[in-house]
């Protein structure tokens, strides 16, 4: 840490002027999962998060307890380090409360082990995340003292810059959720004619899409599915028709049992329902067949501008068009493509299967079929609005063009996201160097303080009553670092 430090303020190690006491770790048979008299609350980590699971225990005074006042330290694993606070029980094992003399502000404290001054240490240490820090780890950590007033001032100043901060973030994260409604938006009214209404009355020459022959008998099929999806009545020239009217539909194939895929790049690419993602194939992940094994299932294969639609698994029901350097690629059974379109361009098919109506479509579809799959028989009967070729290929360059300019809004929150979340650490920073706030000459100067501090300590350590205290706590927090761990495991 920068020694440079304002007038009246000193640097020294975390024991010097705080203290940590471990928890305690009841045995799980004693856990109930409602309140009752004599009871309290055991605190974990996960308590303090989105989705706290609320455990009580009975109470004993061996217990180590906190108050919502009190700040508590997460001592192993993912949490790390995590400061916390606001809530009040018997904490456990993997939580260490903070001994806070008196005199010192507890909301200063709070702040400055949020800093990266006590992060970076913490975190650094590669024993600490399995075992938990000790003792002689945070000796080791020096922090910045200052004068008690300016304590205060600097709370106050970081209180309200973290509640602006905060207040901005809130909003901030409302920005996605409003650009997948503008997203969603964008594409009903593309495949309802809205998008393109004032296109149309510019363009009344336009004729309808003629589309091949259906080559499977389904007589008046759209009049039975009228109530089932709800068809809505189109604008003129368009019409309503199924899948199997504009396109093949053929499944993909599973690897042949006793084959396996393999992760270096063999040149004959397999395309997993994972791989296929914001309507194209996602190649982070993509895996590759041997030429053994492709082929024996060389007849499933795409084609660049194939349309795909998965249909079985999490994400049932996402589609896209297959790109170019996929291009004889191997498909996944738990995918469908529909190929040799006709009256049909791919990037409006795919508009329309992404579009919140088909999605709406689908899940009907999916809730009647009797094992929850999208089957290849009820794909080819699934309907589709078909605009002329003309406005389908301007219906495309609306929907990219207004895809696009949320893309540059959704660049533009990343960016800020980014700033925000290193905004804390660098306020956190400047006020811990006391950038933040002016220093006044009249306040006591902190190394006043700390001697006070010191010789209460000392005066305490002179009442027998205390010294076995705090031989007790000191015992509770070098309690074995293996037995502590094996409880929180059983815990």
């Amino acid at each position: 840490m920068d020694s440079n430090l304002p007038k009246g303020w000193i640097e020294i190690s975390f024991t010097e002027l705080l203290d940590v006491q471990g928890g305690t770790q009841p045995p799980k048979s004693t856990f109930i999962y409602v309140p009752k008299k004599d009871y309290i609350r055991l605190l974990q980590i996960r308590d303090f998060g989105e989705k706290p699971h609320p455990t009580f225990i009975p109470f004993r005074t061996q217990l180590k307890t906190c108050t919502k006042e009190d700040i508590l330290i997460a001592r192993y694993g993912a949490s790390l380090g995590r400061i916390v606070t606001g809530m009040e029980g018997a904490y456990n094992v993997a939580l260490a409360k903070v001994v806070i003399p008196e005199e010192i502000n507890k909301k200063f404290v709070y702040h400055l082990l949020r800093s990266e001054i006590f992060q970076r240490p913490i975190l650094a240490n590669e024993r600490s995340a399995q075992d938990g820090f000790n003792k002689d780890d945070l000796e080791r950590i020096q922090i910045p003292l200052p004068p008690l007033p300016e304590q205060q001032r600097i709370v106050e100043k970081l209180d309200a810059l973290m509640t602006r901060i905060n207040n901005s973030k809130e909003r901030l994260e409302k920005i996605p959720t409003l650009l997948k409604n503008f997203r969603q938006s964008v594409l009903a009214d593309a495949v309802n004619g809205e998008l393109t209404k004032e296109w149309r009355e510019e363009n009344d020459n336009i004729t309808e899409a003629k589309t091949k022959t259906n080559k499977k008998e389904r007589k008046n099929i759209l009049d039975d599915k009228v109530d089932d999806y709800e068809l809505f009545e189109l604008p003129a020239k368009w019409n309503w028709k199924t899948i199997s009217d504009i396109s093949d539909v053929k499944g993909g194939k599973r690897i042949p049992k006793g084959h396996q895929l393999v992760s270096y790049d063999t040149g004959l690419p397999y395309i997993k329902a994972g791989d296929l993602k914001k309507g194209t194939v996602i190649k982070d992940k993509l895996e590759f067949l041997l030429p053994e094994t492709q082929k024996i299932i060389k007849r499933y294969i795409v084609s660049k501008g194939d349309v795909y639609i998965t249909n079985v698994g999490a994400k049932i029901g996402d589609a896209g068009v297959i790109p170019d350097d996929m291009d004889g690629a191997n498909l996944t059974e738990n995918a469908l493509k529909m190929c040799n379109l006709d009256g049909v361009i791919n990037l409006y098919l795919s508009i329309w299967l992404q579009s919140p109506i088909a999605q709406r479509f689908i899940q009907k579809t999916i809730l009647s079929a009797a094992q929850g799959k999208l089957a290849l028989g009820r794909v080819e009967v699934f309907p589709i609005p078909l605009p002329p070729i003309q406005e389908q290929n301007e219906i495309v360059r609306k929907v990219e063009e207004l895809f696009h300019f949320a893309d540059s809004i959704e660049a533009r929150y990343q960016k800020a996201k980014a700033w925000f979340d290193k905004l804390p650490q660098a306020i956190l920073a400047k006020a811990f160097r006391g950038e933040l706030v002016p220093q006044d000459e009249s306040d006591e100067p902190a190394s006043e303080l700390l001697k006070r501090i010191q010789q209460e300590k000392h005066t305490i350590s002179k009442q027998p009553k205390t010294i076995a205290l705090k031989a007790k706590r000191r015992k509770s927090y070098k309690i074995d670092e293996d037995e502590e761990l094996r409880m929180v495991a059983e815990g």
